[in-house]
């Protein structure tokens, strides 16, 4: 019986650094804008393409945070540590929009298909999220999330129409959400 029990720990430790490097993860990179005063820290998720734009080898997809430290008091139980300031969904290709909207479709773990807009960058190669939207990426909830309840999103599925081209469709596998969670505002702490 020991044999067996020290075999798992052994195999245990073994498979967990592999799942561990192989697994994906938020980059974070500490950026400042001198013209504005601000410090703030930038995190990156690069996604896949399921559908790729026209052109050939285009760049992977990527999901952006910028959010910097300082909260506020969310309710008389909690408060945000982070501030959200802005995020992107960037893509190698120029997106379909209209007054400065892009229609955007996705999916949260496999779940019901959801539709709605995101502005468009002034190029077309992105469209910004709210604060509420990047708050369903992580949780699948439009609110910060409350300890103790629901799950974090492992997989998105999203669709932005490429400019004269079909629906570009890319897959970002979610990690761990906590320190981005923290960091951007979307977790509430209790007090």
């Amino acid at each position: 019986m020991r044999v067996l029990i020290i075999f798992g720990i052994l195999l245990a430790s073994a498979i967990y650094p592999l799942a561990n490097e192989q697994g994906v993860a938020w980059h974070r990179e500490e950026k400042s804008d001198p013209l504005h005063k601000l410090n703030y820290t930038q995190f990156a998720l690069e996604g896949k393409y399921l559908v790729s734009p026209k052109h050939p080898d285009p760049t992977p997809p990527l999901l952006v945070a910028r959010c910097k430290t300082g909260g506020h008091r969310y309710s008389r139980k909690g408060e945000l540590v982070g501030t959200f300031l802005t995020g992107y969904l960037v893509v190698d290709a120029v997106l379909d929009f209209r007054q400065g909207s892009v229609p955007v479709e996705f999916r949260l773990d496999d779940g019901k298909l959801q539709r709605t807009t995101w502005s468009s960058s002034t190029d077309g190669s992105g469209a910004f999220f709210s604060t509420a939207d990047f708050d369903n990426l992580l949780y699948g909830h439009l609110l910060p999330h409350k300890p103790n309840t629901n799950p974090p999103v492992r997989k998105v599925i999203l669709g932005v129409p490429e400019y004269l081209g079909a629906e570009i469709e890319v897959e970002f596998e979610m990690p761990e959400p906590g320190e981005v969670a923290d960091l951007c505002g979307a977790a509430i702490h209790e007090r």
